[in-house]
């Protein structure tokens, strides 16, 4: 009898152990570069991943270099999920993945370009535009691919998990952008003078041109407001983003007032916000931006906005109400 108790005591214990396992297993460490590339794979995959950030938010990704620490988390992650691969942190992890110090799969540019991720030229200067790529929504939905057939790789016991996940995150994106593409080919096609290159990004999906930019590059000095008030006769909007360099940021609002042309504010750097409200927050103030340059004026836009933006947000609405429904009697 006694025999028997411990036996059953034994199981029971080993019983206990097995899950902490299991569950152990069942959430993988997906390191991401920079910030927002963390909150696409957090939306894309919810709880079924863990997700830490090398470089922190506040800081210029163009100039950062890991510290030892970071090297030995992104040892234990399964999955490294870069911009691409131009920025200094990046080309470090690639080399240590390399040389064999690294075991996770580290994500390149041609990882995403193998499930339709593209570079926009830029019109200003000319050459491959590598800020802000993450903002293009196919660009978002490529990353994720990519992530998604990673992580089978290394974990294809859970292969119906991540392909639940990428398709319904692939599904929201894929409902906003068919919504607002309605929208914006009514507003018809758009053209702006932007603050930064990633601004780019923001734009274009939509069918918005990027003109020029006050800052072209990154090692390009940033364009007097009065070499930008010429080309800004042709746009309809400036765009920028409050949280700016104070020269940036202040050159994008003197440029705005000479010029008469309405500001939009967008992020395209952030953290603890799921990317589809970015992509929703960000294109509702270029429509606010928009219907103020179609006439609207400037009391109107302070007080609730023009007759045409509320036409518009009812318009979005009423689409993305119908699409989250869809949505939920899908899941």
């Amino acid at each position: 009898m006694r025999a028997a108790f411990a036996i059953i005591v034994m199981l029971l214990i080993m019983g206990t152990a097995t899950p902490v396992t299991s569950q152990s297993r069942e959430k993988p460490l997906i390191i991401a570069t920079i910030a927002p590339l963390g909150e696409i794979i957090k939306e894309t995959f919810g709880d079924d991943v863990e997700v830490e950030i090398l470089v922190p938010l506040g800081v210029d990704p163009h100039e950062y270099q890991l510290n030892p620490e970071q090297i030995e988390k992104a040892r234990n992650a399964i999955v490294i999920v870069t911009t691409g691969g131009h920025l200094p942190a990046e080309k470090k992890l690639k080399e240590l993945s390399e040389n064999g110090e690294i075991n996770g799969l580290v994500l390149w540019i041609d990882d995403y370009e193998m499930e339709g991720f593209k570079f926009l030229e830029k019109s200003w200067m000319g050459g491959n535009n590598p800020h802000g790529a993450w903002m293009d929504p196919k660009n978002a939905l490529a990353i994720a691919k990519a992530t998604e057939k990673a992580l089978i790789k290394e974990n294809p016991e859970s292969r119906y998990v991540y392909e639940r996940d990428y398709e319904r995150f692939e599904y929201k994106v894929n409902e906003i952008v068919d919504s607002y593409r309605v929208v914006f080919q009514k507003i018809g096609v758009k053209k702006a003078i932007i603050e930064l290159p990633a601004h780019q990004y923001v734009l274009e999906w939509l069918g918005i041109e990027s003109i020029d930019a006050i800052k072209p590059e990154e090692e390009v000095p940033a364009k007097s407001v009065d070499e930008l008030l010429e080309g800004a006769k042709d746009a309809d909007l400036i765009v920028y983003t409050i949280e700016s360099p104070n020269s940036l940021k202040n050159a994008a609002l003197e440029l705005s007032s000479k010029s008469g042309k309405p500001l939009a504010n967008v992020v395209y750097m952030w953290a603890n916000k799921p990317y589809t409200q970015v992509l929703k927050e960000n294109t509702g103030e270029i429509i606010k931006a928009l219907s103020e340059a179609r006439g609207a004026g400037a009391v109107q836009i302070k007080r609730g906005v023009s007759e045409s933006y509320i036409f518009l947000a009812l318009l979005i609405g009423i689409v993305m109400g119908f699409a989250f429904g869809m949505f939920v009697r899908r899941g």
